[in-house]
Parts: structure tokens; sequence; C-alpha cells
């Protein structure tokens, strides 16, 4: 026999734009941590010719807001650390922090992404680039992570 039961309805609220962006942020933010652990799992925990030097790590964090357009950091080179550590963030959290003080209200959601360690700068213009070519305004801000 078949039932025609419909299954309850998950949420009685109307998806807005809103929450569609911020669902899409979520699951970005979660596809690069998910890409970061993955490639710390590989890693020997011994440094590698490429994480020697200039080489190694860099990354960049953003905010990304209607109203405020993008927020980004200069690149920055990450230490050597532990998986925990790359899963944390807490390079996130201080430029969440670091904006916030700047007079950015809010939930501010934080991506930091892993750019080019061979020419950092000229990586951290492309993106500049891509975004401006969305017609999104771009704020750069000369925040370094400082921790390790």
């Amino acid at each position: 026999m078949h039932s025609s039961k419909k299954p309850p309805p998950c949420d009685n609220q109307p998806i807005t734009a809103t929450s569609l962006r911020r669902r899409a942020a979520i699951l970005i933010s979660l596809t690069f941590v998910l890409a970061c652990s993955a490639c710390g799992e590989r890693s020997s925990g011994q440094p590698s010719a490429s994480s020697s030097g200039r080489a190694g790590k860099y990354m960049i964090c953003y905010t990304q807001s209607n109203a405020h357009g993008v927020n980004v950091s200069a690149p920055f080179r990450l230490p050597a650390v532990d998986q925990v550590t790359m899963l944390e963030e807490p390079w996130a959290k201080d430029f969440r922090r670091y904006i916030g003080q700047s007079g950015d209200v809010g939930a501010i959601s934080v991506t930091c992404t892993e750019v080019d360690p061979n020419n950092p700068d000229a990586a951290l213009k492309e993106k500049i680039d891509a975004w401006q070519k969305q017609g999104i305004p771009v704020g750069h801000v000369n925040w370094k992570y400082a921790g390790g």
C-alpha cells in the first residue's frame, strides 16, 4: 500500500535572498575548511621544500557585505600550524575582530583563502580585480596575521 502523507515542512519562514546568501557563504566557508584540512592531512608534519623560505602558505582574509562591499587583508604568511589550528583559523577570528573595531558592526563573516606563495601580492591583485569587475566595491586594509 502506498501512503500519500506529505512530510511535515522543515521551516515555516520564507526563503529570502539574504538567507540564501548566508547559506551560500557558510557552504563556501565549509568548503575552504575542508580543502585546508585535506591539504593538511597529506603533509607529513615536516616542512617541505615548498614551505621553506619565501614559499609556504600565504593567505588573505576578507569580509563581504551588501552595505560595504569587500574588505580584504594584505597577504600574510602562515607559520607552521597543526591541523586543529588550521580548522580553528585564529587568523580569521583576528581579522573579524579588526574589522569589527574598524566600525563594521553586526555579524561579520570572514573567509580566508590560500594564495600563490610565489607571488602573494599579485594573487591579491587578481582577487581585487575580479571583485571590481563584478561591480563590488573593494576596501584593502593593511592587516596581516601576527599570531603564531
